[in-house]
């Protein structure tokens, strides 16, 4: 089987890589395993959603319904847009023979498919640190944040990049008393990098504590049952929640990479040029994969979906935490 372009992966990226090829008279194909995810953008829209419509009068139950239904909506819509264009969907995981070839397993069978340019578009996943007992109840990372009972009174989000702003800002929208912890990240440039996430209104509702290094979280225990997170001051702060989100993982373990001359950094994610061109000529990455760009937001869904609420920043009283 051959294509003129190969897209491995369900990130949105690869998907508008996919339909501008189609759309120019290429033959496309797109390698993705038969699983559906429920990203922080479709939590954060559902919520919102759910804010509107129900006045606060929800459940954790009723928030993961709307983020799967939102996911599934989406899923449907890009099965209808590749239907229309021509663009094969080719289920199973991907590994990297060459430049121009690709295993694909899916129920024990393989096949080898060959392309003239491959486009990774994995995505990547939050990193859990040994350091930070993620027990996925209490101390969890952000594609966890479904999987709670009920909506906390307090957290700490440890990790002032992309997801930790996203997480801290949906968590502040909802209610709930929010910490936010970065050793390295300062108010001037949260606010110039996430401008249309670190609102006024948003960031009033929030606590900084910049300057400060989070060494590790710990579970609640019997005479304290709220978890904890340990300072390198020795002070410990605590929460009913703690989001863990410094920094993410690429999701490229079992793709072979060095295999075909393409380099990667110590997390998984992919160097590349300003347009996204690996050191292998024949292989592009898009989105998140792609290592050597600063944390930013993730691109057009979540950033069409937050322009509406964009105001001014202005200095926050108490950043410094309390």
């Amino acid at each position: 089987m051959f294509y003129d372009v190969l897209v491995i992966g369900n990130e949105v990226e690869g998907l508008d890589r996919a339909i501008s090829a189609a759309r120019a008279g290429r033959r496309v194909g797109i390698v993705a395993e038969n699983r559906e995810s429920v990203s922080l953008s479709h939590v954060r829209c559902a919520a919102m959603s759910l804010q509107r419509s129900a006045n606060g009068g929800w459940t954790m139950g009723d928030w993961r319904q709307a983020a799967i239904r939102l996911s599934q909506s989406e899923a449907a819509a890009r099965l209808a847009i590749m239907k229309q264009l021509g663009i094969e969907r080719l289920e199973g995981t991907a590994r990297l023979i060459s430049s121009a070839s690709v295993e694909v397993a899916d129920a024990g069978v393989r096949n080898v498919i060959f392309a003239k340019e491959i486009v990774l578009a994995c995505g990547t996943r939050s990193r859990q640190p040994v350091s930070f007992a993620c027990d996925g109840v209490r101390v969890l990372v952000a594609e966890s944040l479904l999987n709670l009972n009920a909506l906390p009174q307090t957290s700490i989000v440890i990790g002032a990049g992309s997801t930790g702003v996203m997480t801290a800002s949906l968590l502040a929208d909802l209610g709930v008393e929010t910490t936010l912890i970065d050793e390295r990240a300062s108010l001037l440039d949260l606010f110039g990098r996430f401008d249309q996430l670190l609102t006024k209104n948003r960031a009033e509702k929030m606590i900084f504590r910049f300057g400060e290094e989070a060494i590790g979280a710990e579970l609640g225990t019997h005479h304290d049952p709220l978890p904890s997170v340990r300072l390198s001051t020795g002070r410990l702060l605590f929460a009913d929640v703690i989001l863990v989100c410094v920094g993410r993982l690429g999701n490229t373990d079992q793709m072979q990479l060095d295999a075909v001359g393409v380099g990667v950094d110590e997390h998984g994610r992919l160097w590349c040029d300003g347009q996204g061109k690996t050191w292998c000529s024949r292989i592009t990455a898009v989105g998140d994969l792609i290592g050597f760009k600063p944390d930013r937001l993730h691109d057009s869904t979540f950033r069409q979906e937050i322009r509406a609420g964009r105001s001014v920043p202005v200095p926050v009283k108490g950043a410094t935490g309390t």
